[in-house]
């Protein structure tokens, strides 16, 4: 009989499902394993190479891979220590010898430790097996913390309802987490020895670089349409562009939102008027992220874009009848709004499949019709510069309550205006 110098406090937290829970993970590091449970009593076995009998004392075991379990050399220990403190029965056979842990009273140390007891047996036994009492569903809820052995292996996703916002290390579930999907990682530092207390800096570093060869087309829109925020959305997950990961999140982008798309910012209601679809993400992260590396415009940056157009005045270059509209839509606006107006004429203001008839730059303050807006007659043209116009005396954007204030303004003293040459001459 040996005497732990262990308390019963030690590890005060666990119960038998995390003692379970060790007992299994330490098997499927062996390999092939078998689990059974009759009147009370739970069997664990595998085929491995048994546990040397230097394997019993604290800090030594077995180094692991890293798509191994164990880590900490302290499973057993620990699950014979939560067993005998819940006064279970625990005991094994391995190689030539069996163990035994109970609670005892150490005369060395005067208070109650684990007690190991080994002894000599006759027969040779084949890898490791482990008896102990427990109810079936203590030892089912342990089988449940574990992935399949193969999905276990492989760092990755993990789709499905009852599985949403559940981390597995290694395979072996470690907490929730505020996850829109579930995670398998193979950082085994990324959690202390019994789970409850993650590194979240390495389990994020673990969930991009998943994301970042997530080729899932399903779990992107999901993503991307979720109305609910998750810790996704706030991490770098979108791939560089060299990744193959980068062409599946611009197709998803493209089926959602279509190719006319732009991120949200101070000009959507522009784009939005334009015929663009507006995205706003979750964070600011993930729209950044969308921006830089997936190359989707904020609406300000699409608006400003202007290296497909010509911005050369072709006013004296148009036929007698459009110069005239032209210049007398601008005396009347100038009339109203009282400022003199830079009026320009160029061959189109579009790009792409938009449909821009004019616009009013600040930082030349000129305001500048395409060709085919003069085509649409002498009342739009006046309408049309009275909108850029009133742009250049407020500095207010479109769709703006102070927009709409001044052209509430201009609107009423233009019929003013009218009338009184109306009332003059009838």
């Amino acid at each position: 009989m040996i005497e732990y110098p262990i308390s019963a406090n030690y590890c005060k937290n666990w119960t038998i499902k995390e003692a379970i829970r060790e007992l299994i993970a330490n098997a499927r590091d062996e390999g092939e394993f078998i689990t059974t449970w009759e009147d009370g009593i739970g069997c664990i076995q595998d085929f491995g190479k048994g546990i040397p009998k230097q394997f019993f004392v604290l800090g030594e075991g077995e180094d692991k891979t890293n798509t191994q379990i164990g880590q900490f050399r302290e499973g057993l220990k620990i699950a014979g220590l939560v067993f005998a403190r819940e006064g279970r029965k625990i005991q094994g056979r391995t190689l030539k010898y069996s163990f035994k842990f109970t609670m005892g009273q150490s005369q060395a140390f005067e208070c109650p430790v684990v007690m190991l007891e080994i002894n000599e047996i006759p027969m040779p036994v084949i890898g490791t097996i482990i008896t102990f009492q427990c109810t079936q569903e203590e030892l089912e809820t342990a089988k449940a913390m574990f992935l399949d052995i193969e999905t276990a292996q492989i760092e990755g996703l993990l789709k499905g309802e009852n599985i949403k916002g559940h981390l597995y290390i290694n395979g072996v579930f470690a907490q929730t987490v505020k996850t829109m999907f579930g995670y398998n990682i193979l950082d085994k530092s990324a959690a202390n020895r019994d789970r409850s207390i993650l590194d979240s800096n390495a389990v994020n570093k673990a969930i991009i670089r998943i994301w970042h060869n997530n080729v899932d087309g399903d779990t992107i829109k999901a993503l991307l349409l979720s109305k609910e925020q998750f810790s996704e959305h706030s991490l770098d997950i979108t791939p560089q562009d060299s990744l193959p990961a980068n062409a599946i999140w611009k197709e998803t982008v493209t089926t959602i939102y279509g190719d006319r798309c732009c991120l949200s910012d101070d000009k959507a209601h522009i784009a939005r008027d334009r015929g663009w679809t507006i995205i706003t993400p979750q964070t600011w992260s993930l729209a950044w992220n969308l921006n830089y590396h997936i190359s989707i415009p904020y609406a300000t940056e699409m608006l400003s874009r202007k290296e497909n157009l010509d911005y050369r005045n072709i006013l004296m270059e148009l036929d007698s009848k459009s110069l005239i509209i032209v210049l007398q839509a601008k005396q009347i606006t100038e009339n109203v709004l009282e400022t003199k107006l830079n009026v320009e004429v160029v061959a189109t203001l579009s790009f792409g499949k938009d449909n821009v008839l004019s616009e009013y730059d600040p930082k030349d303050k000129i305001i500048r019709l395409a060709r085919k807006t003069i085509e649409r007659g002498f009342d739009f043209v006046v309408g049309v510069l009275m909108h850029e116009g009133l742009h250049q005396t407020s500095g207010a954007d479109d769709s703006s309550a102070a927009f709409e204030w001044v052209l509430t303004q201009a609107l009423g003293k233009a019929v003013v205006q009218a009338s009184s040459v109306y009332f003059r001459h009838n």
